[in-house]
C-alpha cells in the first residue's frame, strides 16, 4: 500500500472499538493516516509539531502563580486582575521574547516589582 493512503488500523481491524472501547490506536477513526512529509509516520510529525509548539518557554500557569507576589497583585485594578486570570487560565503561558503574555505581565508588574522579578528568574 502506498504510504500517502491511509490504511485500516491493525488493533480494531477498521471497526474503531476494541474491548468495547475506543481503539486506543486509531482513537475511533478506524484506519491510520498515511505517512506524512518525507515518509515520516503521523507520530513522527506529531512529535515534530509538539516539539515547535512547545518552546522552553511556556510554563504551566501554576508557575506563573507562583511566581506572584500577593501584595502586588492586591494593588492591581480589576481591569489589570482580569488581565492575569486571562492569562493564567489558558493553562500555559508562552514568555517567549515576543510573546503578548510576557508583554502584558511585564507591563502589569513594572521595574522593581517582586513579580517582575521572579518571572525574569523563571524565565532564565
Amino acid at each position: 500500500m502506498a504510504d500517502t493512503e491511509p490504511h485500516t488500523c491493525p488493533t480494531c481491524g477498521g471497526n474503531s472499538v476494541y474491548e468495547d472501547k475506543i481503539c486506543p490506536t486509531c482513537h475511533g477513526e478506524g484506519a491510520l493516516p498515511a505517512q506524512g512529509f518525507a515518509g515520516r509516520s503521523f507520530a513522527e510529525l506529531k512529535t515534530s509539531i509538539d516539539d515547535i509548539l512547545t518552546p522552553s518557554l511556556v510554563f504551566r500557569s501554576y508557575l506563573i502563580v507562583e511566581a506572584l507576589d500577593t501584595t502586588e497583585y492586591n494593588a492591581l485594578t480589576d481591569a489589570q486582575k482580569l488581565n492575569f486570570i486571562m492569562i493564567v487560565s489558558a493553562g500555559f503561558v508562552d514568555l517567549n521574547t515576543d510573546s503578548n503574555a510576557k508583554a502584558l505581565l511585564m507591563a502589569l508588574f513594572g521595574a522593581g516589582t517582586t513579580t517582575r522579578a521572579n518571572l525574569i528568574e523563571l524565565i532564565s
